[in-house]
């Protein structure tokens, strides 16, 4: 089933909606691991080549992380996937 239709079939219409202890999981993460968290950070952003990024500025950044976009939006983005395919 796609993921679309089963958000629908239970009424949710956002991905990824604000959630503080989520926000406050991913800032303590990224103090304790600042490499994986901007490994995460790359994958879902991309890469950042200069470097630039400290690692003590990564817990203020995940705690200030939008809180997420709605299904249709995925349902796009994941046709554009698999257009590149």
């Amino acid at each position: 089933m796609r993921i679309d239709k089963l958000y629908d079939a239970v009424g949710m219409h956002e991905y990824a909606g604000y959630n503080a202890e989520s926000q406050e999981f991913s800032a303590e993460g990224c103090t304790r691991y600042p490499g994986a968290c901007l490994a995460v950070i790359g994958s879902l952003c991309g890469r950042n080549p200069r470097g630039n990024i400290a690692h003590g500025v990564l817990p203020a950044m995940m705690r200030h992380l939008p809180a997420g976009t709605s299904v249709h939006n995925m349902k796009h983005w994941g046709q554009s996937q698999q257009l590149v395919r």
